[in-house]
């Protein structure tokens, strides 16, 4: 694939600025897979040694979204048992350590990729979360994740631990989302997800559009905030209102375009 990615690299080149441009927005970047979530030609297994034997025959559609975009998939995160608890462990694949110390839990249920963003053996990663699978793991790793509202995007692909995969979520919706090292790079794999033409992937999926515009404008807001928090004491001897004048209530700056 990384091939495959070189020759399109050298063609785009070829035909100019504009197409290398175009190339999409993980075009190169590899990532790793949280192990329940569908890669074509690989195992689903949920950590459990009864699932061993399934290899899936399509990805996910949100791995085919970053695939669109140019994203290579190169490995699968370890998970705990059934994708249950905190501490990623199970009789399978072992212990997922802690890059930051070995004897710390990295977290779970997608600890195993966090670890390897965390020890930067990859940029990113793709995980599911409806109990903190995602945002645990990022704490405990030092590094950063977005958990996005149920249904913003599509889990079709990601199916419950069961032998014949018969039945999908019901009571509890679990989400797909991104693990990087940085915010900006959380930013630009939500890009990847938000996608006019998801519908055309998963017929049940609402197509969803980033939208730039607002959100500059309420980051923007979020960093005139925190400037205004860096100058407090020429507040004070202006105004004389103390604390109050200190401190920027962030909480009434409403982000709700993630």
């Amino acid at each position: 694939m990384a091939e495959a990615r070189d020759e399109q690299l050298a063609k785009a080149s070829e035909e100019g600025e504009e197409a290398v441009a175009n190339l999409g927005l993980m075009f190169g970047i590899p990532f790793s897979v949280q192990d329940p979530i569908n890669l074509k030609g690989k195992f689903s297994t949920y950590g459990m040694k009864y699932l061993c034997d399934e290899m899936r025959d399509e990805d996910a559609v949100v791995i085919k979204q970053y695939l669109e975009q140019g994203g290579i998939p190169l490995v699968k995160g370890n998970v705990p048992f059934g994708c249950l608890g905190n501490h990623t462990s199970n009789d399978m694949f072992g212990v997922a350590m802690n890059p930051l110390g070995v004897r710390r839990t990295c977290g779970g249920s997608a600890g195993g990729d966090a670890a390897l963003v965390a020890a930067k053996c990859v940029p990113l990663a793709i995980g599911s979360d409806f109990n903190g699978d995602l945002r645990y793991p990022a704490a405990f790793c030092g590094i950063y994740s977005i958990k996005p509202t149920e249904g913003r995007f599509s889990i079709h692909g990601l199916d419950p631990a069961r032998k014949n995969r018969f039945q999908s979520f019901r009571n509890i919706l679990p989400c797909i989302g991104p693990i990087a090292a940085t915010i900006d790079d959380c930013i630009l794999a939500f890009k990847v997800q938000c996608s006019e033409k998801s519908n055309q992937l998963d017929p049940l999926q609402t197509p969803s559009v980033f939208d730039e515009k607002l959100f500059n404008s309420v980051y923007k807001k979020m960093e005139e905030a925190a400037a205004s928090e860096g100058a407090p004491e020429e507040e004070e001897a202006e105004g004389g209102e103390g604390e109050e004048q200190e401190e920027a209530d962030l909480s009434k700056i409403k982000i709700g375009i993630l």
